[in-house]
């Protein structure tokens, strides 16, 4: 261009203006004013060559640009305008702008740079602005792809940058370096430059930085070497590639506040070397990615951060290392760092720590190392720590170091680590939970007066609290540890002075450990619960150890006190609920152990254990309780055992155990109650003193020998005072005292008991000794010199036992020395050593036999035989001990030789080894035996007596002379006996009736009647026992006298009203309807003792059965002397006795009229009925009669009536019942084929003679009665019923006694064949069903009784199942009779007033004016024929 005027306006419009070849070029000028009146305006400079594109220099006056866009290759410079400089909004290569000497003041307003290509101006900075004296940016952006932003350089001060946007920039965003003072940027914005966003450096005062953001940097921030009072406020940088914030080596007086860096490469916020007075408030760094989150070290006094927040760091959230004194945090965030949260190292004194959380650190969460004195951490909160990171360390800090209101959860390593501090170290009120992989809180090389005040730790996998090589004065209270793995506290190898009160601790193994420590160690008030170890285990400590208000509970182990010092002292312990070992165990410690006011319950094994200790063992007011093995156990200890107010109850495995201590143990009103396996057990060589006040053993219980007190060989006891023994037991022997008494190699030094005073009450030793087994009272001290013979050992009173009550021999025994027979169950006979007895061989003896001990008490043992020549002892029972009372021991004795007829048998103890080496003289009890010839019945056989041919014959017969008086056992229907007549003995296998017990009995030849069933006696049970009667209604035997012939009043009487009910009811077989339920009755009756089994009696059912066939039904005397023959007589008589009076009737009827009206027209129905419930019962009469039974004895052998055995068949006294019995048969006879054959008979009537003399037509209504219900074809029915009962009673009675388990069977086959056959065979339908249903009913009860037999059934359940079917046919009788009294009572009016309810009941009735439509003769014309019967004989007459 041309030279410009002195004053230049450059307006450019719209569009782009070229500057092709020249550059822009305005020097000397005046002023120089640049505008842009279109927004699309600008200046292209092109690719010149020239160094400045636009070049405005040496201007005197006002250079002002506004609203210029520049795009240059090259710079802009401006140079040596004088004063009054703008640029606004200036877009292009870039803009340099230098003094010669200071620039008076550079503004950059609403500007914007761009520059796209490399630049060869002044550090190739997109702006750059040297040696102004003031300068202000503002509103502007800046961008240079490959050099610096905005470069601000050697500037006097008074720095101000507002709204700047720096970015893309190919170095520093902005650089600003060596200014004098006065730095001020707000809202300043360096993103995207590929060096440092922004760079303070080697500046001076006064530099403030609000509203900084760098983003997406190589670093973000850098202020280094910088002078006083730095304040930096709203700062944010994020994504730089390494460096976040960076301020090294400045001078005093730095604040930061809110402060953010996030997403950082490399370190994230540095501040380093500088001076005094650092503050750090509202401080955020996150993301880290290669390095530490915060770093603050060499810095100098006075730091303080507040409100710090370093989160997802990649090494540590925040570090303080190599600072002055005075270091405060304050509400301090570090979490999810991958390395240590919070490090404090190597810092000077004075150090405080307020509201820390640190959270899911990878390593540890807080670190303090190296540090110097007073050093306060408080309201810490640690939550996870990742990779086996410890939560809090402290380590190698000075003295006076004090953490409190610390809580530690989830960390992977230790909780806190406080390691080789110095003095005076306060941990209070600390928290710490849930460390996975190590121990809660280790405290390892502390100084003096290290102190633990209120902390809890939960659920560490390793131990809880671990304090060792602590300094003297370690103090521990209020200390709550629970659930953690191994052990919950742990004090080891500490020095002297240790005092540890109010532990809580739950859970882990073992729950609180005290090893290892000096002297002086005080532990109080300590409560745990559920430990799965030692709860409090106190090992290796030195003297003086106390023990305070202890209480254990629910643990798998007790409290373990051993390998300490001398002067243990134990108070007010309670322990209870443990599962595996001991409540408390002492052992291997000093002397001097005082235990006072303890509780030991319901441990698993013994409550209070104390061994190997030294002298000196004193327990006060001890309750042991509950526990499974033992109350107390004291073994192996020192002199001088003193035992106070001790209570042991209830305790499994023994109450007090004291063994192998030395000489001396005092025991002083003690209680030993209710345990088991021995109240007290003593063992080795130990004087026990029972004194000043009494001591009881209550209800103890052994298993073995000892209930109340079990006592070695060389114990000694004695007593100056009352020593109770009340309601102890023992399994073994000794229920109070057991003495062992094994045999020793040397002499016993001392006798056992020097004047106790015992009393005894309600003990009780199960095998021997309920009071006292054993005891030295020979041989030894005080006692006597020897024993030779069995009465100098039974009697024993010596001094030493004076204070025993009496007899002694009722309070003392021991093993055996002698055996001795009883005169009851309570009195010995020490005396008689000789027995006799009188036997059989091969029968056994019972003897009532015990064995005695020393002082004469009882004294199980064992018993061995001596025998003689020629004789067999068989023990009853390999098992021959005695027992602490008489007992009953059987011998068999058998002659090997019949030669031998006497012999003699010794009972002797067996020595017990150990404790016996010979018998004493006439200790063994003499048994005398004489030999009894052969029992009837039995033989010798083999040394043995054997059941002989003739018995054996009978199937289940046994013989044993140890039955004897009764040695035959028999079952089944068979009858034993002896005839003294003929010498032979009968076996009979067939018994009559139900004479015989077919049941078990025993039984001697001799007197056979003990076989028999109903007080019976005499040849086959045939004959009542003397001064006995038969009874009516069964076979039983009673004592009876003449009153009861009155019945035969009664008997009278009965028989009318049987012919009354017949006529009135007209219930006859001419009707039909009871035709099927008197063929039920009978068959039944007939097999009674099966169906009845044992001769039961069912009330009123058994009744109705027996009146139906016309038998009294129930038991009852008639005369004194009835038997068998006259009651055989007596069956005649009834049926007899009510056929003539129907008879009589009839006779009557024909000759008054008045008589005829008043019985009606069924007089012949009703004899025929009658003869019919006669048929059965005197066809069994007349079995009976006929039926005999062959005897035989040896070679000989009769015939007897079967009914009576003592009677002979066909003897004078049977043939007149034989006579009348073939009389009646033949009468039978003719009856049956009369009546089965009347309708066939009825052909040849009147052709044999005139019909007037016709028998048939005389017969005709007689015979009707039978047949009138049946349809013409089956006529012959009741006849064929009468076959069937003619063929079955023979059969039944002369197979009762063998064959009577298949009656059922044929009762059961005879009832289906008559079901099939009888379809029809009635006119009336109802009666056709009424009858099937009596023979289904038959058939039913017989196959189901079948069946019960061969499955078993019981008496009981055969019963049953006859009462049910007597109870259904009772059931269809009744109904019936109902039907037959309504059909008499309303029959007349039945046309007008007919009721369709009672068409079954009207069915079974008589219809009298029904027509007559059939052949033959229906009942109603049978009532009409009596007459005929009369016409021939009486006409004649």
């Amino acid at each position: 261009m041309s030279q410009w005027p002195r004053n230049v306006t450059l307006i450019f419009r719209k569009g782009e203006h070229t500057l092709r070849d020249q550059p822009l070029t305005m020097v000397g000028l005046e002023s120089v004013i640049l505008k842009q009146s279109s927004s699309d305006a600008f200046i292209n400079c092109g690719k010149m060559n020239e160094p400045n594109a636009i070049k405005i220099a040496n201007i005197s006056g006002t250079v002002y640009v506004e609203g210029l866009k520049i795009e240059c290759q090259y710079d802009v410079l401006l140079q040596n305008v004088k004063s009054n400089t703008v640029i606004s909004n200036v877009q292009g290569r870039g803009l340099s702008i230098q003094g010669y000497q200071f620039l008076t003041e550079v503004s950059i307003l609403q500007s914007t740079f761009f520059i796209t290509e490399n630049a060869s101006s002044l550090f190739a900075n997109a702006v750059a602005i040297i040696n102004a004296s003031r300068v202000t940016i503002q509103d502007t952006a800046i961008s240079n792809k490959y050099g610096t932003g905005l470069a601000l350089h050697r500037n006097r001060g008074k720095i101000f940058l507002r709204n700047v946007t720096i970015s893309n920039n190919g170095k520093q965003g902005l650089y600003l370096g060596w200014t004098e003072y006065n730095i001020t940027l707000r809202n300043v914005k360096s993103a995207h430059n590929n060096g440092t966003g922004l760079v303070l450096i080697n500046n001076g005062d006064n530099i403030n930085l609000n509203d900084v953001t760098s983003a997406n940097n190589t670093n973000g921030l850098v202020i280094v070497s910088n002078g006083n009072n730095i304040a930096l406020n709203n700062i944010r940088v994020d994504n730089s590639k390494k460096f976040g914030f960076y301020m090294m080596s400045n001078r005093d007086n730095l604040s930061l506040t809110n402060v953010k860096v996030n997403n950082t490469k490399s370190l994230a916020f540095y501040i380093g070397g500088n001076g005094n007075k650092t503050t750090l408030t509202n401080i955020t760094v996150t993301n880290t990615v290669f390095s530490e989150g915060m770093r603050i070290e060499d810095n100098g006094n006075e730091i303080t951060l507040v409100n710090i927040v370093a989160d997802n760091n990649s090494a540590s959230g925040l570090r303080l290392n190599n600072n002055g004194f005075q270091i405060s945090l304050d509400n301090v965030i570090c979490s999810n760092t991958q390395g240590i949260g919070l490090i404090l190292d190597s810092n000077e004194d004075s150090i405080r720590l307020n509201n820390i959380t640190l959270t899911k650190n990878m390593y540890k969460s807080l670190y303090l190392s190296q540090n110097g004195h007073n050093i306060s951490v408080n309201n810490v909160v640690i939550k996870g720590t990742t990779v086996k990171g410890n939560g809090i360390e402290l380590s190698y800090n000075g003295n006076k170091v004090a953490l409190t209101n610390v809580t530690v959860d989830n960390c992977t390593g230790i909780g806190l680590m406080v390691l080789a501090n110095g003095n005076s170290l306060i941990l209070s009120n600390v928290t710490v939970t849930n460390t996975s992989y190590g121990t809660g809180m280790y405290l390892d090389s502390n100084g003096k007066n290290t102190m633990l005040h209120n902390i809890t730790i939960t659920s560490s996998r390793l131990n809880g609290i671990f304090v060792e090589r602590s300094d003297t004065g370690l103090t521990l209270e209020k200390i709550k540890v629970t659930n953690n793995g191994v052990q919950n506290l742990v004090v080891s190898g500490n020095n002297n002075n240790i005092a540890i009160n109010e532990v809580i601790a739950r859970g882990s193994k073992t729950a609180f450990f005290v090893s290892g420590n000096g002297n002086n160690i005080k532990v109080a008030n300590v409560n745990i619960t559920n430990s799965t170890g030692l709860p409090l285990y106190v090992s290796l400590n030195g003297n003086y150890f106390s023990l305070t208000n202890v209480n254990l509970k629910t643990c798998h182990h007790g409290l373990r006190i051993e390998d300490n010092g001398n002067n243990i002292a134990l108070s007010n312990i309670r322990v209870n609920d443990f599962t595996e070992s001991s409540g408390i165990r002492l052992n291997n410690n000093g002397a001097n152990i005082s235990l006072n006011n303890i509780i030991c319950s319901n441990t698993n094994n013994t409550g209070l254990a104390l061994d190997n200790n030294k002298d000196t063992i004193t327990l006060n007011n001890i309750i042991a309780k509950n526990n499974t093995s033992g109350g107390i156990g004291i073994y192996s200890n020192g002199d001088n055992i003193q035992l106070h107010n001790v209570t042991v109850a209830n305790n499994n495995k023994g109450g007090i155990e004291m063994t192998y201590n030395r000489y001396l143990i005092i025991l002083s009103n003690t209680s030993v109650i209710n345990n088991t396996g021995t109240g007290i057990y003593i063992e080795g060589e130990t004087n026990v003193t029972f004194a000043h006040q009494p001591t009881t053993l209550y209800n103890n219980s052994s298993p073995g020998n000892g209930g109340g007190m079990w006592i070695g060989r060389d114990i000694v006891i004695s007593s100056n005072t009352v020593v109770n023994f009340y309601n102890n037991t023992a399994r073994g022997a000794g229920g109070a005292v057991y003495v062992d008494t094994r045999a020793s190699k040397h002499d016993y030094k001392n006798c056992t008991f020097f004047y106790l005073r015992p009393t005894f009450k309600n003990n009780y030793g199960a095998i021997a000794g309920d009071d006292i087994y054993g005891g030295k009272y020979a041989y030894c001290i005080g006692g006597r010199a020897d024993t030779t013979t069995f009465f100098d050992g039974i009697y024993c009173i010596y001094n030493l036992i004076r204070f025993f009550p009496t007899p002694v021999s009722s309070h003392i025994s021991s093993s055996p020395i002698g055996v001795c027979q009883c005169l009851n169950d309570s009195v010995v006979d020490y005396n008689n050593r000789f027995i006799h007895k009188v036997l059989y061989s091969g029968q056994s003896i019972t003897i009532p036999i015990v064995t005695v001990g020393t002082c004469g008490g009882i004294s199980p043992g064992e018993i061995v035989t001596k025998n003689t020549d020629g004789i067999q002892v068989v023990l009853s029972n390999t098992n021959q001990e005695t027992e602490k009372q008489c007992k009953n021991f059987t011998y068999q004795f058998l002659q090997q030789s019949t030669n031998i007829f006497s012999g003699n048998v010794s009972l002797q103890h067996k020595l017990v080894p150990d404790k016996e080496t010979k018998y004493l003289m006439y200790s063994e009890l003499t048994i005398s035996l004489t030999f009894l010839p052969c029992p009837l019945g039995l033989e010798l056989a083999t040394e043995r007596y054997r059941c002989d041919s003739t018995v054996s014959s009978i199937n289940g017969t046994e013989c044993d002379v140890e039955w004897m008086p009764n040695p035959i056992k028999r079952y089944g229907n068979n009858w034993l006996h002896y005839d003294e007549d003929y010498e032979c003995i009968i076996a009979h296998r067939a018994c009559p009736f139900d004479y015989c017990d077919t049941s078990t009995v025993y039984l001697s030849l001799n007197e056979s009647h003990s076989q028999c069933m109903f007080n019976r006696s005499g040849i086959l049970c045939g004959e009542c026992q003397q001064g006995l009667s038969l009874m009516l209604g069964s076979n039983k035997c009673a004592s009876c006298n003449n009153n009861y012939i009155s019945l035969f009043v009664a008997f009278l009487v009965a028989g009318i009203v049987l012919v009354v009910f017949l006529m009135t009811s007209n219930l006859t077989v001419s009707v039909g309807s009871i035709n099927g339920l008197l063929f039920y009755a009978n068959i039944v009756k007939l097999n009674q003792t099966v169906l009845f089994p044992n001769g039961i009696s069912i009330p009123v059912l058994s009744q109705f059965i027996a009146w139906l066939n016309l038998d009294l039904g129930i038991q009852t005397c008639f005369f004194n002397g009835l038997d068998g023959y006259w009651k055989t007589w007596l069956q005649f008589t009834f049926p007899l006795y009510i056929w003539l009076l129907i008879g009589f009737i009839i006779i009557g009827s024909y000759y008054s009229g008045k008589l005829s009206r008043l019985c009606g027209n069924n007089a012949v129905p009703v004899l025929a009925t009658l003869i019919l419930m006669s048929y059965s019962r005197l066809l069994q009469t007349i079995t009976n009669i006929l039926m005999s039974t062959k005897i035989k004895c040896s070679t000989y052998h009769w015939i007897v009536w079967n009914v009576d055995g003592n009677i002979g068949y066909l003897s004078p006294k049977h043939i007149p019942l034989f006579v009348a019995a073939l009389i009646f048969l033949l009468l039978g006879i003719i009856y049956t084929v009369l009546v089965f054959s009347g309708q066939w008979l009825q052909r040849y009537s009147g052709k044999c003679c005139k019909s007037s003399r016709d028998p048939v037509v005389k017969l005709k209504p007689f015979i009707d009665a039978y047949t009138g219900p049946y349809k013409d074809n089956y006529r012959f029915w009741t006849g064929l019923l009468l076959i069937v009962r003619l063929v079955l009673t023979p059969v039944f009675s002369y197979t009762t006694g063998s064959l009577s388990i298949i009656h059922n069977y044929i009762i059961a086959l005879t009832a289906f064949i008559l079901m099939i056959f009888m379809r029809g065979i009635y006119r009336k339908s109802t009666v056709n069903v009424l009858e099937y249903c009596h023979f289904l009913n038959l058939a039913v009860l017989c196959l189901f009784s079948a069946v019960g037999k061969d499955l078993g059934f019981s008496v009981y359940s055969t019963t049953i199942i006859t009462g049910v079917s007597v109870s259904s046919a009772m059931l269809m009788f009744i109904i019936t009779i109902i039907g037959h009294i309504y059909w008499k009572v309303f029959g007349s009016k039945r046309q007008t007033h007919r009721n369709e309810g009672f068409n079954f009941l009207r069915d079974l009735a008589l219809e009298e004016n029904k027509d007559v439509t059939d052949e033959g003769s229906p009942a109603r014309l049978v009532m009409r024929r009596e007459s005929l019967i009369f016409d021939f004989n009486f006409k004649e007459m």
